[in-house]
């Protein structure tokens, strides 16, 4: 609706119904509309749906469909994956328990969907069938030979099931009511003796999936297995990572600590789903385009974001899009487009992605002609296909770039742009699996600021490690009363890894600093100590020369003592001659003159 309540699209479609014309307002004639049948589909207002005029509705037969039933649901995925199992030859008893694997699902959804409502503050908090079907698609991306038990499929399932609903939570309570539920239903329905703690608390190798450990014989997404061991796991992003690094121009330095392995290995998962996208929900600087990026490196798929520069609009965009969405449907390459909420300078950039969530393509994106070229372009890859005319082709190419096109968003909590953005586009939440970063735990902590202060010399091994949980309770704590803040004074402030390693960096720099002004202090310092030790050995040579030439002066003043008696004599002797000669000169003077 518009800011007084008009609905410009509503209004243009009754206009065909009731008087099945428009007007031509360029060349001023009337456009008449033959044999045209409109058929509509709405959801319930509410929740960022608009009510529908009943000046539009009137036309209309209007059929309601309910929610399908328990048992309709249970039909359909029931034989979905039935079938799955029966086709790859799993276990005999994998496939007598994929009804109750199946009933658990449901019920899970049913819970969630009651229990855990949308607020204000968990605006994402919208379940539909969509997710139930991308937790049995995740089921089916495992061959038998990786799930050789029931146990281990139960596993599976506890994994799927988490990555679609667990992973949008965005508390501790709502993880803990989910870990509770089920836990809950795998216990009362299977009897492989789980307990809560092994499902979901294991801290140092929880239930994981990851499809980058071994690569696959064909040109297809690696081989989906569950992760036994975590060193070889590490050992393997590391590796990638230093691939990375030797690849691109733009070094990443990531620390691999529990929680950043656990969204590397779902932003891989979602890459290697068609049609798989992904909305990653964290306050900047949480690490969601460094994973996006490790991801899409490890799963070779294209990383594409735009550029902002001065004047960037909605055709700089819309043409962004063009060359994307080539690149997905007429080469056939995977790419990922991640958007970042600081990207979006324009509302209508959602309104082309959202559009591209739901159907696929942006309409009115491409011309005639240039679709004209993109059919031919495409006619070889669809050949084997028996795809003939035009539209066949755009079709083609329309469920290609749903196929290879990855649309990653990354969006901060911080503010009402998030809950706005969802209700304006719902398909930014329905069409893509949410992945919450939460606050990095304390060992997470430990381990990146280990990680940053091991080249730092600080003496003793037992400083560092002191150092490093220092870095770790200062995080924490700033947390702590930033929660305690917010619940006195409701006024929110947060803290991010970025700021944690901010903090480190400046804790180097300043090391950095302070050890370069004491060296040039102890260099001074020990250039006086030097100069004073030079003196100190000139001054005892001294004194050494000084006590060997005392006896010699001795002797020097004695005889000095004789000669002054001596010469005294002399003196006196020569004093009586001087007033003689003064006499004699007088009389000379005398007789001279």
């Amino acid at each position: 609706k518009e800011e007084y309540g008009a609905q410009p699209p509503i209004e243009l479609l009754r206009q065909t119904l009731d008087h099945a014309l428009f007007y031509d307002r360029e060349k001023l004639f009337l456009k008449y509309l033959e044999d045209q049948v409109l058929f509509c589909a709405a959801a319930p207002p509410g929740g960022g749906r608009a009510d529908i005029t009943p000046r539009f509705t009137r036309h209309f037969h209007i059929f309601c469909l309910p929610p399908a039933s328990e048992a309709v649901l249970e039909s359909i995925f029931g034989q979905i994956l039935n079938n799955f199992l029966t086709a790859n030859n799993f276990e005999e008893e994998i496939g007598q328990l994929a009804n109750k694997f199946v009933d658990c699902t449901i019920k899970s959804f049913k819970s969630i969907s009651a229990d855990l409502r949308p607020t204000p503050a968990k605006s994402h908090y919208t379940f539909n069938l969509r997710d139930v079907s991308k937790v049995f698609q995740g089921c089916l991306m495992v061959r038998a030979k990786e799930v050789p038990s029931a146990k281990a499929f139960c596993k599976l399932w506890v994994h799927e099931i988490s990555r679609i609903f667990q992973d949008r939570l965005v508390n501790e309570t709502d993880t803990k009511y989910f870990s509770t539920l089920i836990s809950g239903l795998v216990g009362r329905n299977f009897t492989f003796g789980f307990s809560e703690e092994d499902l979901f608390y294991n801290s140092q190798l929880p239930i994981l999936y990851a499809d980058f450990l071994r690569p696959s014989m064909d040109d297809g997404p690696g081989i989906y297995e569950p992760v036994k061991d975590r060193t070889k796991l590490e050992r393997v992003l590391y590796n990638n990572l230093e691939d990375y690094n030797l690849s691109n121009p733009t070094q990443m330095k990531l620390v691999f600590f529990m929680d950043a392995i656990k969204h590397i290995c779902r932003c891989c998962r979602m890459l290697r789903q068609p049609r798989g996208n992904a909305m990653l929900v964290g306050v900047g600087g949480s690490g969601k385009q460094s994973v996006t990026r490790m991801a899409c490196h490890m799963s070779e798929t294209t990383f594409y974001q735009i550029e902002m520069i001065r004047g960037y609009n909605h055709l700089s965009f819309l043409e962004n899009l063009k060359e994307i969405m080539l690149v997905a449907g007429v080469e056939g390459k995977p790419i990922a487009f991640c958007l970042v909420d600081t990207q979006i300078v324009d509302e209508s950039f959602l309104e082309d992605v959202n559009n591209i969530l739901n159907t696929g393509e942006v309409p009115n994106l491409f011309l005639p002609e240039e679709y004209n070229k993109i059919c031919e372009d495409i006619r070889p890859a669809v050949k084997h296909l028996g795809l003939e005319t035009r539209g066949e082709l755009q079709k083609a190419f329309v469920d290609r770039v749903r196929s290879n096109l990855h649309i990653i968003l990354c969006h901060s909590p911080v503010g009402n742009a998030l809950r706005v953005r969802c209700r304006e586009f719902p398909s930014l939440i329905n069409c893509t699996t949410i992945d919450w970063y939460n606050k990095w735990p304390k060992e997470a902590l430990t381990a990146v600021a280990k990680q940053f202060l091991q080249e730092e010399d600080l003496h003793t091994d037992e400083i560092k490690v002191a150092m490093c949980d220092m870095c770790a309770e200062l995080h924490w704590t700033v947390g702590v009363f930033g929660d305690k803040f917010f619940n006195q004074l409701r006024r929110k402030t947060y803290t991010t890894p970025k700021s944690f390693l901010d903090m480190i960096e400046l804790y180097r720099t300043m090391l950095a600093e302070k050890r370069a002004e004491l060296g040039t202090s102890q260099n001074r310092l020990s250039i006086g100590v030097t100069k004073l030790e030079e003196t100190n050995a000139i001054v005892e040579g001294l004194q050494v020369e000084l006590t060997a030439l005392q006896p010699v002066l001795k002797q020097k003043a004695e005889d000095a003592a004789k000669m002054i008696v001596v010469v005294e004599r002399d003196q006196k002797a020569a004093d009586i001659v001087k007033a003689k000669v003064e006499k004699v000169v007088e009389v000379v003077s005398k007789q001279a003159a």
